[in-house]
């Protein structure tokens, strides 16, 4: 079969499923590494409460790492999930950046 021909009554690539994502997979993995992130984050609370130690220097560096990976994979998963995110059109789909503008700050208002 040709490459992008789907037989009928198979599931193709759509919106809602990005092609070559495995999104149950995706969404399997997004809730263990997020509960990865709050146990982790209970260990670095925890240490950081216990007395000053090699142990609790090593338990801090060590739930720290993992929190920050577990955050940064959890965060590309979602991404990958949920599409990059999209900033409102304005109204007249003007791209004027007139509010920006030192004079709009001031409180001058164009026309006037």
């Amino acid at each position: 079969m040709a490459a992008g021909i789907v037989k009928p009554g198979t599931a193709g690539p759509s919106a809602d499923r990005p092609r070559g994502v495995d999104v149950d997979k995706a969404r399997r993995w997004f809730k263990v590494l997020t509960i990865v992130a709050v146990l982790a984050m209970g260990a670095l609370y925890r240490a950081i409460q216990a007395p000053s130690g090699a142990s609790a220097g090593i338990t801090v560096l060590v739930s720290s790492l993992v929190l920050a990976a577990s955050i940064t994979q959890a965060a590309r998963i979602a991404l990958v999930l949920n599409g990059p995110v999209r900033l409102p059109r304005r109204p007249n789909g003007s791209t004027s950046t007139w509010r920006f503008t030192r004079r709009a700050r001031n409180g001058h208002t164009p026309g006037a």
